[in-house]
């Protein structure tokens, strides 16, 4: 490609951009008629291009849409080479004004193509033909195209970029911290956006575990971090269940009956219950004694779930929300940007 003028290069970062299927697109700085994000239109150091599309595809003619596009002054003609992931531009071949080349992109369902191209400074005009089989069917889309040099404008590209850029942070920093706040582990394991930030996690998690050794540290716990609690323990290797027998025993030693009675200490319920709930047909049990002789009735009946869902007798599980995948937001926005790029 090194032989190409700019104004071919071009051309072929202008077909690529416009008249690729959407699925391969990669689309140049334009975003339609009038200004853009990405340009400012009006003096400036760049060109300002303007590029119509039309598309034929089993005998329906679509498009002619038009967009705008900034061509940055100063550029080397290396980048102006289409590039994607998806599609690969090959046997490019130049004769005067007029180039042909070939295209493959992947995707589903794959393509290859050819590309007719013709090209002056201030113009171009070219016809690409698309082919690929899908379910067994052939089909072919044709597509052509026109840009014309229109006047000059701003290319802001690299602003937008560090703007997305910060604003990327940004988000991922309030996700952090939001997700520190109620002990959220999904965010701060393996490839997750807040994972190296995992050791303060964790930093966090065990005191709030040494905490929850006691009855009034435990409900606390519990209250404050509704659905996450299990999960972080998990996360972060320490024992939650041992954590929840440490605080059941030191309620029994304290004779905290309504902790007892709440549904997380069943083997204390058995334990007790015969000793304080079975008093005769005659007679109730104390008040100090409601909250567990209400779940030994419960678990002895096996009808009724905790109080906090689970079966009878079983520890109580805490609701466990589907794993999410973790977005990285930064790149998110950095890619969403780059690909209105022809680079």
């Amino acid at each position: 490609m090194s032989s190409l003028r700019p104004s071919l290069a071009w051309t072929l970062v202008l077909a690529c951009a416009f008249a690729l299927p959407v699925a391969a697109q990669n689309p140049m700085t334009g975003m339609g008629r009038g200004s853009s994000p990405m340009f400012k239109p009006g003096p400036g150091p760049d060109e300002l291009w303007e590029t119509t599309v039309k598309m034929e595809m089993s005998g329906m003619t679509m498009g002619g849409d038009t967009q705008q596009v900034c061509i940055k002054k100063g550029r080397k003609e290396a980048d102006l080479v289409p590039t994607s992931q998806e599609c690969t531009t090959t046997d490019v071949k130049t004769a005067g004004n007029r180039t042909t080349f070939s295209v493959e992109c992947k995707g589903d369902p794959p393509m290859t193509g050819t590309g007719d191209i013709t090209s002056t400074p201030n113009a171009t005009n070219g016809r690409m033909t698309l082919r690929s089989t899908r379910r067994g069917q052939e089909m072919t889309m044709t597509q052509t195209f026109s840009s014309k040099r229109i006047g000059t404008c701003t290319d802001q590209t690299e602003q937008v970029i560090a703007k997305a850029d910060a604003a990327g942070k940004a988000n991922i920093a309030k996700a952090c911290a939001d997700g520190m706040e109620v002990l959220e582990p999904t965010l701060f394991e393996g490839s997750g956006p807040c994972a190296p930030q995992k050791k303060q996690f964790c930093d966090k998690v065990t005191p709030v575990a040494a905490e929850m050794r006691e009855p009034a540290g435990f409900s606390a716990a519990r209250r404050k971090y509704p659905g996450t609690l299990q999960r972080a323990f998990q996360s972060c290797s320490l024992d939650y269940v041992s954590v929840r027998m440490t605080a059941c025993q030191a309620a029994a030693a304290h004779r905290n009956w309504n902790f007892i009675g709440s549904g997380d200490c069943d083997d204390e319920v058995r334990k007790y219950g015969p000793q304080f709930c079975n008093v005769g047909p005659n007679r109730s049990p104390d008040p100090q004694y409601a909250a567990l002789c209400a779940r030994y009735a419960a678990l002895t009946r096996g009808t009724q779930a905790g109080s906090d869902g689970t079966a009878p007798g079983a520890a109580p599980a805490q609701a466990v929300a589907p794993k999410p995948a973790a977005p990285d937001p930064l790149k998110s926005g950095v890619d969403a940007v780059r690909k209105l790029l022809p680079f």
